[in-house]
C-alpha cells in the first residue's frame, strides 16, 4: 500500500464546491486524513474573491508512481480553475521537471506547508530530513509572503452532500 500528500487550491470565486469536485474525483484514492481549509491573504488580493482557498489530505492507494501522476495530471485538466499538487509519494524523490517528489511547495509555500503539517506533522521531509511540523516552525514570514486564515473544517469537503 502507498501513501501520498496532495494538495489542491482554487480561487475564492470558486468557493468550495471547486475543491469538493475534486477529492470527488479523486476514486479510487482513499483519502485518510483532511487539513482544514484555509484562505490565502495576499496583499494585493486582500479584501477580493481572487484569494486563493487551500487544502491539504493524505491519500492511500494500490496505484504505483506512474499511475498516481497520470491521475494527478488528468485532474489538473479536467479542473482547470483548480491547481492539484503532488506533494510526495511515500518518501520518494524524483527529480521530474514537470512534477518533482517531493513538490517545492510542500516546504516553499507556508501555507501548503502549514496544511500538510496540520495532517501530517510527523512526516519527514525526504530531501530535508526534518519533520513537517519543525519545517513549520521554522518557518518565517518573509516580506511578501502572503499571510492566510482558517475558514472552514476540511472533512466537510468529504460529505456526499452539496
Amino acid at each position: 500500500m502507498n501513501f501520498a500528500l496532495a494538495a489542491i487550491s482554487t480561487q475564492l470565486s470558486q468557493g468550495t464546491a471547486s475543491l469538493k469536485a475534486v477529492l470527488r474525483d479523486f476514486e479510487p484514492f482513499e483519502i485518510e486524513k483532511i487539513s482544514s481549509i484555509y484562505r490565502r491573504i495576499e496583499e494585493a488580493t486582500e479584501g477580493t474573491l481572487s484569494s486563493d482557498l487551500v487544502v491539504a489530505f493524505r491519500l492511500r492507494t494500490n496505484m504505483d508512481l506512474q499511475s498516481v501522476k497520470r491521475k494527478v495530471r488528468a485532474l489538473a485538466s479536467e479542473h482547470p480553475a483548480t491547481k492539484v499538487y503532488l506533494l510526495s509519494f511515500n518518501h520518494d524523490v524524483i527529480l521530474d521537471p514537470k512534477m518533482p517528489l517531493p513538490h517545492p511547495d510542500l516546504h516553499a509555500d507556508t501555507l501548503i506547508l502549514h496544511c500538510a503539517a496540520e495532517i501530517e506533522g510527523g512526516f519527514e521531509h525526504p530531501v530535508l530530513g526534518r519533520s513537517l511540523q519543525e519545517l513549520v516552525k521554522s518557518s518565517q514570514p518573509r516580506d511578501g509572503q502572503s499571510r492566510f486564515e482558517f475558514l472552514s473544517r476540511g472533512e466537510s469537503l468529504l460529505s456526499s452532500s452539496s
